[in-house]
């Protein structure tokens, strides 16, 4: 038995561990051996069965040798305080949040504190349940132990505590000398706390202070990217994540947030060998199964889509991403109700994250319910008054209703006047100019635009200067800026069917001529 043990054969321990419990002692045999024997059994049972992925059964075992084991009601030993993690995790794994609280709440704090481990599952449950003091008490236990606690810190972060609280000069958390060993930690910290206020532009340069003092670390890499592509920063976020995968090929972390980013920028092709890079690294978490998912939302199969969230939500029920995903599928099917709600638990769980916010704004908008998509937007620009981006979706709301066109316009130009050269901005109001038959004001914004912009993709101002070029009979200036569109992108169709109307353009011209010759 022992030999098996050690051998690492899950499934020959399971097998084993089960007919040894099974097995009459002999007469001779002390009742306190076979309850040892069966503790030491049911304990290997159940971690065969955990490695398994059989969690139910895993934690049937370990609520047995818990049970069996001495001083079941007092004060728990160290191994004891291993197997109430194990059978806690076995519940948290079952999305039994519930039990698995009851689990860790039947022993006290200060046993609690014997265990990291225990101390970190403990947290994560509070957090999750939205037990806000709890979590951060554990927290701030695992900080008080292990100072270069990662996860802890970050945890009291996305809490809301400030980063005085852990690097303040005085009563600060973390000790000065752990800050003076490890420059890097302070710039982190601040990042981060930055990154959970929702403000990206901030954590974006401190996260790139952070990435001076360690460069080529791919987990701060992606985080970079991550904030970056918050901040509307899609080439720089864009750079970030390819770095980040270049440095380590298996790396999943934020990679459905890059699976998202190059879904809005049409990448169809990055986007396919990311899909197929992350299934080759593993199946059981949900980025392969979002990155698939926008890469079916990008050809327009949206059951497929949906099929791929839900896979991705079944691994993962708290993922952002999948939400916005599954929403975005469901939103392609007029499911207005159940595109909403995902929406709004991806909000909750990421309240800066702007593509679920302009999800549920444009979905309350199709279903009909525009005083509350209004009201959403408006919302969304006083939390964070400095961003373009909510001001063209407050635009889009204007766009909805004729009598608010002079609101539109204007705050499309406060817009551009926060993000000068921003794309969707510049196009909404050129098309408004055109509306108004001031083609030129609208050439000469577009023009301005595609100077000033930061955006790598011009494909879309092109494309609309040489449609406002056409319309105004420049055909040489419009095939021009469709020839750029091709360059930015070759697969853009607009441009190619722009080309192919002025030569058709031109043909019907040279044909007029001819007529008015021969009159």
């Amino acid at each position: 038995m022992e030999d098996v043990w050690r051998s690492g054969l899950s499934e020959s321990i399971r097998l084993l561990s089960s007919i040894e419990q099974c097995r009459q002692p002999k007469k001779a045999a002390k009742k306190t051996s076979k309850t040892e024997a069966t503790i030491v059994a049911s304990i290997r049972q159940g971690d065969a069965l955990y490695e398994s992925l059989e969690y139910a059964g895993a934690a049937a075992h370990y609520s047995k040798a818990l049970h069996l084991t001495a001083g079941g009601g007092g004060e728990k030993k160290s191994d004891d305080l291993e197997l109430v993690w194990k059978l806690a995790s076995c519940h948290e794994k079952n999305r039994d949040v519930k039990a698995a609280i009851g689990i860790i709440e039947e022993i006290s704090f200060k046993q609690r504190c014997q265990s990291s481990k225990l101390l970190s599952l403990a947290a994560h449950l509070y957090k999750i349940t939205s037990q806000r003091r709890n979590a951060l008490t554990h927290y701030r236990a695992i900080i008080k132990q292990t100072p270069l606690a990662l996860e802890a810190i970050e945890g009291v972060l996305s809490l809301g505590v400030q980063s005085s609280e852990l690097i303040g000069s005085v009563g600060g958390r973390i000790p000065a000398p752990v800050l003076r060993k490890y420059p890097w930690l302070t710039p982190w910290i601040r990042a981060h706390e930055q990154m959970y206020m929702n403000r990206f532009l901030a954590a974006a340069d401190l996260f790139q202070i952070t990435g001076d003092l360690i460069p080529d670390c791919s987990d701060l890499l992606a985080v970079h990217g991550y904030v970056l592509w918050q901040a509307d920063q899609q080439q720089k976020a864009k750079v970030a994540f390819q770095r980040a995968c270049s440095r380590d090929p298996h790396l999943l972390k934020y990679m459905d947030s890059y699976a998202h980013l190059l879904f809005v920028k049409e990448d169809r092709v990055e986007l396919e060998n990311l899909a197929a890079r992350l299934l080759s690294t593993s199946q059981l978490y949900p980025q392969p199964w979002i990155a698939l998912g926008y890469l079916n939302c990008l050809n327009a199969r949206y059951t497929k889509a949906l099929y791929f969230a839900q896979k991705a939500l079944s691994l993962d029920e708290r993922n952002v991403e999948g939400m916005i995903l599954k929403g975005r599928a469901l939103h392609s099917f007029k499911k207005y109700h159940d595109a909403i709600k995902h929406y709004k638990e991806a909000l909750r769980l990421s309240s800066g994250y702007f593509e679920a916010m302009k999800g549920l704004v444009m979905c309350l908008l199709d279903n009909q319910m525009t005083r509350l998509a209004e009201a959403t937007a408006q919302t969304a620009v006083r939390v964070l008054p400095q961003s373009a981006r909510h001001l063209v979706l407050l635009a889009l709301v204007y766009n909805r209703d004729a009598s608010r066109r002079e609101k539109m316009k204007q705050t499309l130009k406060e817009a551009l006047r926060l993000q000068p050269g921003m794309a969707p901005a510049s196009l909404l109001l050129s098309r408004l100019y055109s509306e108004e038959d001031d083609h030129q004001k609208a050439i000469a914004l577009l023009k301005t635009s595609i100077e000033q912009s930061e955006n790598a993709n011009l494909t879309p101002l092109h494309v609309a200067l040489g449609d406002l070029y056409r319309k105004t009979r420049q055909l040489q200036e419009a095939l021009t800026s469709y020839e750029f569109a091709l360059k930015c992108r070759r697969d853009c169709k607009k441009a190619r069917n722009g080309i192919a109307q002025i030569q058709r353009d031109r043909r019907y011209d040279a044909t007029t001529a001819d007529q008015d010759d021969g009159w």
